[in-house]
């Protein structure tokens, strides 16, 4: 995890920067080989199979069975997209809906509401619930707090929802509300969910502080709150959230870099669906090509699951221009908060530091989400050394396997102990826990763990050097950009009214994709009758019809293209990246450190302006 010296042969660094694009772009040929190699293998294996499947059914072998086939393929694939079509405007109809409700999005299990931050002190649009397990929790159970990301969506919690809840603990959820209270700041962010472990404390008097979770790219919430409130989490559970600028980080820079312009073209309001469709756009195969063929290849039954889905998952959330702006400086491709640099508010230092609870840090090592850098990467922005984590009195420790999760670490045991009551009982410092032995599966698996203390030398197998100066510089710049558009926000502001943000919003082409599909197009009026006489005479194709297999075969083909043609965008984008980023002189401007002063004013003077206009926004929207 060690940066590499400078080379008395290359005193400037051209070579070496000439060196680390190379290895970029040849690691994203090999990449790319790997993945094309595998899915164009796995559709010459199925054809293969199929093939032999209807050579030995005896129900291919005739003109007249392909005739046959046929005619029942064309009506099948008629009926089925009429059958997708009334699905896709029901999704679409419970997506309006959801959003103009404006709940926090749910998890699949039965809950009940516990408490609202809209009544605190400093209120917010976050929500408390309690998921009903099927049995009660033993009164010493520790309870599980998971937090959903702040811009919305919590389908990355329900496998560890469904983990807690098999193994008896209290599972409790926080999630947003899509609209949030005027002038909310990340600060109220943070105090409500300290507001939240406090009454889950209470609720369980016999039992440990709670488990606060954090998944994905938003999971940095509970991180935050164990450094803001000390006491408040028992243990933080961080699930391959990149904390560190890198790869997945470089593609976000420009959209971050105009995020505090875009709030406030918004009316103070930055719109989550613009992210929702920037990474849409950076998955095409699993963003929509993946949904619709399932829709479409199961449209006689797919139509409650789709539409149940689309009503818990609302539409995007919206974030103030403080928050949003806090999340560009602190966040990826931002790197305050690597840096220990992140400011809460006016005399609100954060230190990750004085963190007192255990933190487990998961790694999937093939995960899209994040690479290994930009999960770990923090660790030894902040710390010189492992020493330096154990002279700060702090245990973090590092799971890295393919099933990394709550479920793994709840079903582990460490010489007889349950996985996190031995965690609990670690003398400071850094360690690496082991997967032994799995035994067993579902609520019946057994998994044998270790632990073990290590350097920051014992990650390099897990972290690789990431060279950070090139994310660093573009950091500075993001955050100039930054300052030179807060230049023109007033203006902004003014020019902005109220109804022309929510337009703007409404004709958003993710909202307006949306829309068209829809009940509120007119066009589609005779698309529910339709289908609901197809549904009376439905006459599906034969499983083993050999165009319907085509057809799956061209929806693979199809999500192999778009997933080469991604994989070639973030290839140059991340090359390019490194060669103007990486190059000497920039390296260089990224390096220079602002006298302490200044970087203090720098680092104050913006949030004390956003907790002002904070202020004064409640005073205004109270009278």
């Amino acid at each position: 995890m060690t940066g590499r010296g400078v080379s008395p042969l290359d005193p400037f660094g051209l070579v070496r920067s000439a060196w680390r694009v190379n290895e970029v772009a040849l690691g994203h040929a090999g990449a790319i080989a790997r993945d094309q190699g595998e899915h164009w293998q796995g559709v010459f294996t199925q054809t293969a199979t199929v093939m032999r499947a209807a050579r030995m059914s005896g129900r291919h072998a005739t003109a007249a069975d392909w005739a046959g086939h046929w005619r029942a393929y064309l009506r099948d694939s008629a009926e089925r997209a009429v059958l997708a079509a009334d699905i896709l405007r029901q999704r679409a109809d419970a997506l309006a809906a959801a959003e103009a409700e404006g709940t926090p999005p749910a998890l699949p299990h039965a809950q009940e509401p516990v408490m609202e931050a809209e009544g605190l002190a400093r209120p917010c649009n976050a929500r408390l619930v309690r998921l009903v397990p099927a049995a009660a929790p033993a009164p010493t159970a520790r309870p599980v707090l998971l937090v959903a990301p702040r811009m919305g969506g919590a389908d990355g919690l329900t496998g560890a929802a469904a983990a807690a809840l098999a193994a008896g603990l209290p599972v409790y959820a926080a999630g947003f509300g899509r609209c949030p209270v005027p002038g909310q700041t990340v600060a109220d962010v943070i105090d409500a969910l300290a507001a939240f472990a406090a009454e889950i404390a209470r609720r369980h008097p016999d039992a440990p502080a709670p488990l606060v979770l954090g998944q994905g790219p938003g999971g940095w919430l509970p991180l935050v709150l164990s450094a803001a409130h000390p006491g408040a989490a028992g243990a933080v559970l961080l699930d391959m959230v990149a904390l560190a600028p890198g790869r997945s980080s470089v593609g976000a820079a420009p959209l971050v870099a105009v995020a505090g312009m875009l709030s406030d073209l918004g009316g103070g309001m930055f719109d989550g669906a613009t992210p929702s469709l920037a990474s849409a756009l950076d998955d095409p195969r699993g963003a929509w090509l993946r949904p619709l063929a399932g829709i479409l290849s199961e449209a006689d039954r797919a139509g409650p699951r789709v539409v149940e889905a689309a009503r818990r998952g609302g539409g995007p959330a919206l974030m103030t221009g403080e928050e949003v702006r806090w999340a560009a400086d602190a966040l990826p491709p931002g790197d305050r908060l690597a840096r220990n640099a992140a400011v809460l508010g006016l005399g609100r230092p954060l230190d990750l530091r004085v963190i007192a609870a255990p933190v487990v840090i998961c790694i999937r090592p093939d995960d899209p989400v994040a690479t290994p850098a930009e999960v770990l990467g923090w660790l030894e922005r902040v710390y010189p050394d492992a020493t330096a984590i154990r002279a700060a009195g702090q245990r973090v420790v590092v799971l890295r396997h393919a099933e990394a999760g709550l479920g793994l670490v709840q079903a582990g045991r460490v010489n007889g102990l349950p996985a996190l009551e031995a965690v609990a009982a670690l003398a400071p410092g850094l360690y690496l826990m082991g997967v032994e032995a799995v035994e067993g599966r579902g609520d019946a698996r057994r998994v044998e763990l270790s632990l073990a203390p290590c350097a920051f030398d014992a990650l390099d197998g897990v972290v690789p050097d990431a060279d950070p100066a090139p994310h660093a510089a573009a950091a500075r710049a993001l955050r100039m950009q930054a300052e030179s558009c807060e230049a023109l926000a007033p203006a902004l502001r003014a020019a902005i009214a109220p109804p022309m943000a929510e337009a703007s919003r409404a004709l958003h082409p993710l909202r307006l994709g949306n829309a068209a599909i829809s009940s509120r197009n007119p066009w589609l009026g005779p698309v529910s009758t339709a289908a609901a006489r197809i549904r009376e005479t439905r006459q599906p194709a034969a499983p083993d019809n050999p165009f319907v297999w085509v057809e799956r075969m061209g929806f693979e083909l199809a999500g192999n293209w778009l997933d080469l043609g991604a994989a070639m965008r973030r290839a140059a984008v991340e090359t390019g990246f490194h060669a103007v980023w990486g190059a000497p002189w920039i390296r260089a401007f990224g390096a220079v450190a602002w006298p302490k002063a200044v970087q203090e004013q720098a680092s104050e003077a913006p949030r004390a302006k956003a907790l002002g206009d904070s202020v004064r926004t409640r005073e205004t929207a109270a009278e």
